[in-house]
């Protein structure tokens, strides 16, 4: 799922005591949200202690432990928000600000 925003807001503003000062505040967010999930399942099984180690494949009935096939399925979740604001003063000052937070499942919670 892909969430896509964008929003532009212009004000114009006109204050003062003495004389008018007109100029323009152009105010621009980029918003970009994305939800990245899947999920797919994996196979696992596990031969171990050979009394020999190097085998080939048909020496597998030399094992003398063996794990059965398990099947389980892996969750992986990004999620990103980038934004970006323009502020312009008089026409004449350009002010930005961006910002940009991740998060992925993948990592320890400590680290997301």
């Amino acid at each position: 799922m892909a969430v896509f925003i964008w929003l532009s807001v212009k004000y114009r503003f006109l204050k003062s005591k003495s004389f008018i000062i007109p100029f323009l505040v152009a105010l621009i967010i980029l918003s970009f949200f994305l939800r990245w999930q899947v999920s797919y399942p994996h196979k696992d099984d596990a031969i171990f202690g050979f009394v020999q180690t190097h085998l080939r494949a048909d020496g597998i009935s030399f094992a003398q432990n063996y794990l059965p096939l398990r099947l389980f399925k892996s969750d992986e979740t990004i999620i990103s928000f980038l934004g970006r604001m323009n502020y312009s003063l008089m026409s004449k000052y350009l002010f930005t600000v961006s910002f940009r937070e991740d998060g992925a499942s993948k990592f320890n919670e400590e680290n997301r």
